[in-house]
Order: C-alpha cells, then sequence, then structure tokens
C-alpha cells in the first residue's frame, strides 16, 4: 500500500490565548526537480550490447555512478517511498490495478506510440539502447517502452514525490526527442510539465544506453497523478525510451527550511507571547 499523508494548507499556532493562522512553509513552493543523466560508463560498452541479437545479455548496460548517487541523495528527502520495478506480472497491466501493488494505474495516452513491457535479454530483436535499470541494471528484468507521446500514472492516494530512470532518450541521429513531467490533482494543474522538461539533444543523451534520473518533489502541492511526454526527434522519427524503478513518496519535512513570511509571524505571535507575559506582572 502506498504510504502518504494527509497535508493541511494552513496550521492554527496557538500561543498567549491567541490563535494566529499561519500559512504552511511550504504551501505553494514549487516543485523541486532534480536532473542527473549520463552515459553507462566511461567506456560505454552498453552501445555494442544493443546490437541486434545481444541485447544486454552480458549485463553491461548499467546506470552510471553519478546517477544512481543522485537518486540516492534525492531518496534521502523522501519519507516513506514505495518502489516499483515491473518485475512482478501484476505491475506489468496497462489500466487499473497495475503498480505498486494495484494503488496506482498506467496508461499510455492516444497518439503515443507504445511497445509495452520488454525484458533482457532479447535474443533477435533489437531494443538499441532501452535496458532494465533493477539494481542498477543487469542481464534480465523489466521496463517499459514507448516513444511519441504520454504516458499518465494515476495514484490512489496523494504523493509529494515522484522519480524514475529514463533510458535511451535523446540518441535520434541530427536532435533526439525531449521529455517532460505534468503534475496533477485531480483536475487542478500543480506543473503543467515546463519546469519539469529535459531536452534530448545533449550530450551524454545523443547515444545509445544514456540513463536519466528525474526526480520531483512537491512539498505541500501533492499531487495524484503524473504525464510523462516524449517528443518526437527533430528529424520526425520516433525516439523510443525505456522507463523503470518508479518511486513514490513524500518529503521530508524535517529539512524544509521556513520562508520568510512564515518565520516573521512566528517572530510577531512570540513578541505576542511576551507582551502578554509582561501585562501580568
Amino acid at each position: 500500500m502506498l504510504a502518504f499523508r494527509v497535508r493541511a494548507a494552513v496550521m492554527p499556532l496557538f500561543l498567549a490565548g491567541t490563535a494566529l493562522t499561519l500559512a504552511s512553509a511550504s504551501a505553494t513552493a514549487a516543485p523541486i526537480v532534480t536532473f542527473a543523466k549520463g552515459l553507462p560508463n566511461a567506456t560505454h560498452p552498453c552501445a555494442l550490447e544493443s546490437a541486434p541479437g545481444l541485447n544486454n545479455q552480458q549485463g553491461l548496460c548499467q546506470v552510471p555512478t553519478a546517477v544512481s548517487q543522485t537518486r540516492a541523495t534525492w531518496l534521502t528527502n523522501v519519507v516513506d517511498p514505495s518502489f516499483e520495478e515491473f518485475e512482478s506480472s501484476a505491475s506489468r497491466q496497462l489500466g487499473p490495478a497495475g503498480p505498486f501493488g494495484g494503488e496506482a494505474s498506467i496508461t499510455l495516452d492516444s497518439g503515443a506510440v507504445g511497445s509495452g513491457f520488454y525484458s533482457n535479454p532479447l535474443v533477435g530483436t533489437t531494443f538499441l539502447g532501452r535496458f532494465n535499470t533493477t539494481n542498477g541494471g543487469g542481464s534480465t528484468g523489466w521496463w517499459f517502452e514507448f516513444a511519441n507521446g504520454s504516458v499518465t500514472i494515476r495514484f490512489q492516494s496523494l504523493i509529494e514525490a515522484f522519480g524514475f530512470y529514463l533510458t535511451d532518450l535523446g540518441d535520434d541521429a541530427g536532435g533526439g526527442a525531449a521529455a517532460s513531467v505534468s503534475l496533477f490533482n485531480g483536475q487542478a494543474v500543480v506543473d503543467g510539465g515546463s519546469n519539469l522538461a529535459v531536452a534530448g539533444n545533449q550530450a551524454p543523451l545523443t547515444a545509445n544506453g544514456s540513463v536519466l534520473f528525474f526526480g520531483v518533489t512537491s512539498d505541500g502541492n501533492p499531487f495524484d497523478r503524473v504525464t510523462l511526454t516524449v517528443s518526437l526527434s527533430s528529424t520526425g522519427s520516433n525516439d523510443f525510451v525505456g522507463l523503470d524503478s518508479l518511486i513514490v513518496g513524500n518529503v521530508n519535512t524535517a529539512t524544509a527550511v521556513p520562508t520568510p513570511g512564515t518565520l516573521a509571524l512566528i517572530s510577531l505571535a512570540l513578541l505576542g507571547l511576551l507582551r502578554r507575559s509582561h501585562a501580568k506582572r
């Protein structure tokens, strides 16, 4: 079951017998985005493993250390994380009752080109750079593959953090596709994607086997729907990507920094408490 918590937009503060309503320190905070991208390693053997008939049978396609470390750092700000690696048959279902033990659904939106779920090794089938990222990669495992359109993941509970690995974005000759993420709470837009986007035509995303970690936290602005969109490449061709290692959770508020406005209100309340104390003497 997905862990979640109910968050109030405002919190009452009772000091000196007076109730003050303070805006939550992050009630209007914009989503914070973390990106990391890179090739499997310096020698880049994953490109060779992507040749027809090979398909990562030796497990040479791996998540780069720098990218996995960025993911680990991002996770330190997430509480009650839940993970989805698509390794169970029940999780590899489009529509309702799919990922995260049936607590979420994944749908391929109209217009997107979907190839469905794949696993390594696929002998005789060319996947050209997409690979399983479970436990950092390896010769076996599953991922979800699509191109030119959107995938939407709906959650039964509100969440504040979402992360994933995306493999093989932006390797189309002449200019790769771009990816963006939009967040929604019901019908309300938390972020429309303009702030949560990454261009695919940048090194090192221009080679087969590249890996992108995308992580977003939205403390005080929870969401229950995520849409991942991958565009056509600049040449008009489909740029297939692999989606894997999904994470959902909430934000670690213990590390949250109060806004200046919140600090000012707290100071005002404390001042009122002191004045009331002096008045009673």
